[in-house]
């Protein structure tokens, strides 16, 4: 028999509880995004221990992952199942099952060296009612206060069953051992008792004092976020959660770790068959082992639990289905047998008490509150004069799959834009979209190994590719891949080697690597190792069909895991370069080539291209020098990118930008000469060396790389040390043979010529000798002391400018910028400071823009609104004027239309602020400014600088 009750709180006090509750819940996200990557994960150097106890120690049969192939926390924090005290037998290492492979046998789960990041405190919101209901085993509901309890007359069953002696008495429900489900309200509560049979329903979100959960009926949970202070729970008490909760708007319960009698934090679970938002199959109870079949059919994304307090502790006969965050200690599982459907993260260590039928089945969770669609890390790509209607580029990453789940996968979207200089909202095409396993057969290559004739058939389709190309030694290991396995990720039969990817995604993500148009082309590269060429325009014309694309065969034996090459970001950046030469019947020809570096620098290489870009035409050169690594292939603290590079990889140089620059031409005109490009690479110990060269490859001679060298003629030590290292870290601005500027990691700017003899330096005086420089830009000056260059200097946190004019440096002219703790400051009264304001994380997050004698910087603004949302907003701080400093708002314009702020602070739009590209909109000379999600062009106001040494495409990697 089943008994159907609503309780109904009423009176004034009620109401006002209630009324508060919704308004702060109003505030805040409908939900956290746990968002994790792996089944397992800890946060900090803390442990993952399948170890286990008692004589089970042994995985075979006793732990399973299904889905996760690695757990998150640094390398050698995770403990597998020892067969003795001394030895870990790789025969008993846990598995990890993939289910989307038929009859897949498991691979051996590895810690991935990423634990998870810290999340911001979560708030507890307490209850203010001291309001009780005790459901009890004989069928009894029980109150003190009667007059806030109302049983509708509608309830005609019930209502006939129940008696009410009075004030302060107690209620029975006259048929003892029935199964009663009792409705309530949203709200506050003091204590929460459900036993026997009897289930509860709460209509809406709660906050409890004391819930005890002791019914086989159990507790059924509104979507939101629900508060329980002290909880207690007793084996076979079911936590079930609304049916109308979702991935987007999940059922959350935050428990403070509080239980009841007992000095112990935390939350216990105990011993089943217990379920938690877990239904088994048919003929199975949650007490026992779970076919990977029913565990996929679960809803994990639907619950959150967040234990605030102490650890959870979940002991042995549970199923459970759920994201779990512990904030501040570590999980401890159950004996078995015990099963995970989503994820836990914790502050502490995850340990598992005796294996014996431990099963985790990793499904990934995006919260409500995280955003989904696709975001761009670099700026838009836009021709030199454009106009409303006018397309423009974007590479994206989405880190989100289509259900929800997390999976990366990378895009190159168009976007017109409209008549303010913004985006349009939806993308004319997306180059993801375009390609095929066909046409990338078809198209991508790989250079020929050996020598090169600078010909078409220096490339030979990765399709035809010898087989033994693809093995080589990565790290330690001996890795082999396939051409089938970078040419159809998709396959099923390479899921489990692409980590966290998207398993339908033909495209890798881009990270910070800029696209370029060249010609009537697009080239883009992604972390799969490819530089892909598509048609740029309408979609009508072809726009986005893929023309070509080109993997190094150094990268070849990489793409065997996917996930670790992601992680190692294999290109940096790129750039097209065209030159007009005389040929052999002394007739000028225009060349163009696409130079770039890839795997942190020990690549470079300069590969010629039709002048629409969409045929491949030779390859001029390829530099691989394995070892030597160029600056921005290794993260700093703090840095740019604000995110980690390559140095946990390819052990590369701290610096910028982002991946490691591109071989760099000379700015100033060649004369009709062929051109040549400078770049430096090296490594931590023996220094770092300059390479100039031809850009075509016709060197009279093979080029050799040069150390740099004191005035004297011995070599630099810079700063002072034992070792003879110039610690360059920024990009070169290569002026003349006689002018090549870059900046140090002491914080220095130096000058060079192309021997690497260096010339006067204006020393650290009042530059930041702790930060380093990590991008060097610039503009011609003339003044009656003579001709010569203003340079802005910028770290991870300040600007500054300094000039070089007849032999002298003046140092520094100006700087503006954040402190260490974060404050705004700047070189004088006249020199505007960036807006940071009262809880914002302020940061500068791309290289400065020079037009019109005006500087335009990026700054990134953070916000932590609650537990679950964080605001993000990319601006472009400016104008200042390049030779003072000062504002310089007159004349100048933002989205055309909008003045420029009265603090400088122009938002750009959503995400990070990542830069610009230059660009003539509508006759206005100006930067198409962009955020991850939105662009807009800061057109400056005439100056008395008409240029910049790099206003060109081919150096668009600033």
């Amino acid at each position: 028999m089943m008994m159907h009750a609503q309780i109904r709180r009423l009176g004034a006090a009620g109401m006002v509880g209630l009324y508060l509750f919704a308004s702060s819940a109003a505030l805040a996200a409908a939900t956290c995004g746990t968002a994790p990557d792996a089944a397992l994960s800890v946060i900090g150097d803390h442990k993952i221990d399948f170890s286990g106890s008692g004589g089970n120690n042994s995985c075979t049969n006793k732990i399973i992952l299904y889905n996760s192939p690695t757990v998150s926390a640094n390398k050698g924090r995770l403990l597998q199942a020892l067969i003795d005290t001394t030895t870990v037998n790789s025969d008993e290492e846990c598995k990890s099952i993939n289910t989307d492979v038929s009859g897949d046998t498991g691979v051996a789960v590895k810690a991935d060296g990423s634990p998870a990041a810290v999340r911001p405190e979560i708030p507890f919101l307490a209850s203010s009612s001291s309001f009780y209901v005790r459901l009890s085993t004989d069928g009894q509901l029980n109150t003190t206060n009667v007059q806030n309890l109302n049983i509708p007359a509608s309830d005609a069953n019930l209502n006939a069953a129940l008696k009410l002696p009075g004030s302060g008495g107690q209620g029975s429900l006259a048929t003892a051992g029935s199964s009663y489900v009792v409705t309530m309200p949203g709200g506050d509560y003091g204590e929460i008792s459900v036993n026997a049979k009897t289930k509860i329903i709460f209509s809406g979100p709660v906050k409890i004092k004391t819930l005890y959960c002791t019914s086989s009926g159990g507790v059924v949970f509104a979507k939101g976020q629900n508060y329980i202070d002290e909880f207690s729970h007793s084996a076979g008490c079911p936590i079930i959660t609304d049916p109308l909760a979702s991935s987007d708007d999940p059922v959350v319960l935050n428990f403070l770790g509080n239980i009841p009698s007992s000095s112990i934090k935390g939350v216990q679970l105990k011993a089943g068959p217990t379920c938690i938002n877990y239904a088994p199959a048919s003929g199975v109870d949650c007490g026992q082992a779970q076919a990977p079949r029913a565990m996929g059919e679960q809803n994990s994304n639907n619950l959150e639990i967040n234990v605030l307090n102490g650890a959870l502790d979940a002991q042995a006969g549970i199923s459970i289905a759920a994201n779990i965050y512990v904030q501040h200690a570590g999980a401890y599982l159950g004996t078995g047998p015990f099963t995970l459907v989503g994820s836990i993260t914790a502050a502490g260590d995850i340990g598992m008490q005796a294996n014996n039928k431990t099963q985790f089945y990793f499904k990934s969770k995006a919260g409500g509150s995280t955003d989904m669609s696709a975001y761009s890390l670099s700026p838009p790509a836009v021709e030199k004069i454009s106009q409303t209607g006018s397309i423009i580029y974007r590479t994206m990453q989405a880190d989100y799959q289509a259900d929800g789940s997390l999976g990366t996968s990378g895009h190159l979207k168009a976007f017109k834009l409209k008549s303010d200089s913004t985006q349009e909202t939806a993308p004319l095409w997306d180059a993801a979209d375009r390609q095929n396993v066909t046409n990338r057969n078809e198209k991508i290559r790989t250079q020929v190994a050996g020598s090169f004739g600078g010909t078409a058939s220096d490339f030979e389709l990765l399709s035809t590719t010898a087989a033994a190309a693809f093995t080589g030694t990565v790290g330690v290991e001996t890795l082999t891949s396939s051409a089938a396995q970078i040419l159809d990720p998709t396959n099923a039969a390479y899921a489990a080697k692409l980590g966290g990817r998207d398993k339908t995604a033909l495209l890798g993500t881009p990270w910070r690597t800029n696209p370029i148009i060249v010609g009537k082309s697009v080239l883009f590269a992604t972390d799969d190792g490819i530089l892909y060429s598509v048609k740029a325009g309408e979609l009508a014309d072809g726009g986005g069909a893929l023309n070509w694309g080109w993997i190094p065969r150094q990268l070849l034996p990489h793409t065997a895991k996917y996930a670790d090459l992601a992680l190692k970001h294999p290109w940096g950046q790129i750039a097209a370069i065209t030159q007009t030469v005389k040929d052999s019947s002394d007739n000028y020809v225009t060349e163009t080539y696409v130079v770039g570096t890839a795997m942190g620098g020990q690549v470079h290489f300069s590969i010629k291209v039709s002048a629409d870009g969409d045929v491949l035409q030779g390859v001029s050169w390829l530099d691989d020098s394995v070892g030597k690594f160029s600056p921005g292939s290794a993260s700093l603290a703090g840095d740019a990118a604000g995110v980690k590079a390559m140095s946990a990889n390819w052990q590369g140089i701290a610096g910028g930008p982002s991946g490691g620059a591109a071989p760099t031409p000379a700015a100033a005109d060649s004369g009709g000469d062929p051109l040549k490009v400078a770049y430096v690479y090296g490594d931590s110990t023996a220094g770092v060396e300059l390479m100039v060269r031809r850009l075509d490859g016709k060197d009279a001679s093979v080029p050799t790389a040069v150390k740099f060298k004191t005035a004297s003629g011995g070599l630099a030590v810079l700063p002072a040390a034992a070792a003879p290292v110039v610690k360059v870290s920024s990009n070169l601005l290569y002026v003349t043979d006689d002018a090549i500027y870059f900046g140090t990691s002491s914080g220095r700017v130096e000058r060079s010529d192309t021997t690497g003899q260096l010339v006067a330096s204006p020393g650290d005086k009042d530059l930041l000798a702790t930060d380093a420089i990590l991008n060097v830009n610039g503009a011609p000056v003339a003044s009656g002391n003579g001709s010569g260059v203003v340079l802005t200097a910028q770290t991870a946190r300040r600007l500054t400018v300094l000039k070089y004019v007849g032999g002298t440096w003046t140092a520094p002219v100006w700087w503006t910028g954040l402190s260490a703790s974060g404050d705004a400051e700047s070189s004088g009264e006249n020199v505007p400071k960036i807006v940071t304001g009262a809880g914002y994380t302020t940061k500068i997050t791309a290289a400065p823009d020079i037009v019109n004698g005006k500087v335009i910087m990026y700054v990134t603004k953070t916000k932590v609104i609650d537990s679950c949302t964080t605001e993000t907003k990319g601006y472009a701080f400016g104008p200042l004027d390049l030779l003072t400093g000062a504002a310089a708002p007159a004349g100048s314009t933002f989205k055309v239309t909008e003045n420029i702020a009265d603090n400088l602070m122009n938002l750009i739009g959503d995400g990070q602020a990542v830069g610009g590209s230059g660009t003539i909109f509508n006759g206005k000379t100006g930067v198409l400014t962009g955020s991850s999600k939105d662009t807009g062009l800061l057109a400056p106001g005439a100056g008395q600088i008409k240029q910049r040494l790099n206003w060109r495409e081919l150096t668009n990697f600033f």
